[in-house]
């Protein structure tokens, strides 16, 4: 996972294998960065080619940390794989 700072938002890349091996490293990227550093973020998909549960869960609380922080977000490149997976949970992402 890859988070960068523009301008006037944060940048939350997704790796391509979002698979349960990678979660404690895009966990810890997470707990590092000051996610209400910028009022907005974009969090990006578009590389995702795998998406287990983990990372389901991990974007779920994502999604969840930014409302409560009242973050404008929005979710760019959704991959086909993306929104199979999240289809599978009733999630319309």
């Amino acid at each position: 996972m890859d988070i960068r700072p523009l301008k006037s938002k944060l940048k939350i890349v997704f790796p391509e294998e979002c698979e349960n091996f990678m979660a404690e490293e895009a966990l810890s990227v997470l707990k590092e960065t000051n996610l209400a550093a910028k009022p907005a973020a974009e969090i990006d998909l578009s590389a995702v080619r795998t998406m287990d549960t983990t990372f389901v869960n991990i974007l779920v609380s994502l999604l969840n940390t930014l409302k409560e922080k009242g973050i404008k977000y929005e979710i760019t490149g959704k991959s086909s794989e993306v929104s199979r997976v999240m289809g599978l949970y009733g999630l319309g992402i």
